[in-house]
């Protein structure tokens, strides 16, 4: 059996949720059948292959240089590590060495080992041919997505909700392209709910959304975000104190009460620095609202010294290091429909690195937060209740250490190899 995985995003050494979840969806099926992963390729990536082995076993381990604002390796080599103790932040342990983000991508060749699999870049004569050829296809409703041939078998991953994101993103009175693009999407959508043979929502409350939209009988599985068990080690409790953002600064996110109830803490003694792990994402089409990137470049200067952003996106392989280089991970957003349905991906980074978490209440993180302890929940806009939840954890060494067991806890959950099950039986029950 021949399977294709296609995902409308980027592969390669920096790749946010959607990427993440197709490259451990296209490696754990690997294991099983031959494989192919369509996706965006970045060039540094094209002929290279899949993180079976990683060509440096230490980067997650690995310190990087959070007072470094863009990810500058040629900047951290520059840096002075005595003023970066003196600012709080640790120092560049890398020292310039380049690091391996996932491992050498073999060129396109037949299955070599299990969890290999081949690479092909979208629309390539090769991923078109392995569209055709493969008998299930696997991926979000996307363009130049869908069944090739009448027999193919295809599952529509659903776990993004895509136009909700498109609503808050182009606001009110979108424009005429921003119309046609929020419609197309809307089409894609209406057209998965009618083709598909098996539907993936990331959480019970997803299914509840794309089932009223359902227009078929296609069975649905739960398969949420996951974790790489070789990424997981254990957190020793960090130097400083640091409140690290991990994704991006989207129009439905609430970086300004994280900015507030930092600048708040400082002002009333605590002494805490928020960072923004990046701002440009990861992807061959940059969407940039250039109001919200100005806003947000003025919330930056009215944070000072105790506010930083990287302007480039964390390489994948060092998301946790530079997790670990704090002490909370923080994930806020505004009260609306996409908060409800969202699964917040990079909650899953800091269930990796055990990271306690403060997090908006609503939707799925929240709700994972408050049932397994594993940080604090705090009202949307809250920034005295955002600043109560930080000053908690940074002066509360008890509560942090239950927080960080919960955390270790319940990664095995969240294994790749286990969330992904349920899809690995469908695809085996259609093998036989």
């Amino acid at each position: 059996m021949r399977v294709v995985v296609h995902t409308p995003d980027v592969v390669g050494d920096r790749m946010a949720g959607p990427g993440i979840r197709a490259w451990n969806f296209a490696r754990e099926l690997a294991k099983h059948v031959d494989t192919t992963l369509i996706a965006g390729v970045a060039p540094q990536t094209e002929g290279l292959t899949p993180p079976n082995q990683r060509s440096d076993p230490d980067a997650a381990n690995q310190r990087p240089d959070p007072a470094n604002r863009r990810s500058d390796p040629a900047a951290a080599q520059r840096s002075d590590p005595a003023a970066a103790q003196t600012e709080g932040l640790t120092p560049n342990a890398a020292n310039g060495r380049p690091i391996s983000p996932i491992g050498p991508i073999r060129p396109i060749g037949p299955i070599v080992s299990p969890g290999a699999f081949t690479i092909l870049p979208h629309n390539s004569p090769d991923a078109r041919r392995a569209l055709r050829q493969a008998d299930v296809l696997i991926g979000q409703p996307a363009r130049r997505f869908g069944r090739k041939r009448r027999d193919q078998r295809v599952v529509y991953d659903m776990f993004d909700p895509t136009v909700l994101e498109l609503r808050e993103l182009y606001g009110t009175f979108p424009s005429l392209r921003q119309r046609v693009h929020l419609a197309a999407e809307w089409w894609r959508l209406s057209s998965a709910m009618i083709d598909g043979d098996l539907l993936i929502a990331a959480s019970e409350k997803q299914k509840e959304l794309y089932r009223a939209l359902q227009a078929n009988d296609a069975p649905w599985i739960t398969v949420p975000f996951g974790i790489d068990p070789a990424d997981v080690k254990a957190c020793p409790k960090p130097q400083d104190n640091v409140v690290v953002w991990g994704g991006g600064v989207w129009e439905w996110l609430d970086p300004a009460t994280a900015i507030e109830a930092v600048l708040r803490l400082n002002a009333e003694g605590l002494r805490c620095k928020l960072l923004f792990l990046g701002r440009a994402r990861p992807s061959g089409v940059q969407v940039v609202d250039r109001r919200r990137e100005s806003r947000f470049d003025r919330m930056l200067a009215e944070g000072g010294p105790h506010v930083s952003a990287n302007n480039e996106w964390v390489p994948y392989s060092q998301r946790l290091a530079w997790l670990r280089s704090g002490k909370i991970a923080i994930m806020l957003h505004r009260p609306t429909a996409e908060a409800d349905y969202s699964i917040r991906t990079r909650l899953f980074d800091a269930i990796a690195a055990a990271v306690p978490v403060v997090a908006t209440e609503r939707g799925f993180a929240a709700e994972l937060v408050e049932k397994e302890k594993l940080g604090i929940v705090v009202a949307p806009g809250d920034v005295e209740g955002v600043a109560r939840a930080v000053r908690r954890l940074l002066s509360d060494d008890a509560f942090y250490s239950d927080c960080v067991r919960n955390l270790e806890r319940i990664q095995p959950r969240f294994a790749w190899d286990n969330v992904t099950r349920p899809l690995v039986d469908a695809i085996l029950k259609w093998l036989n």
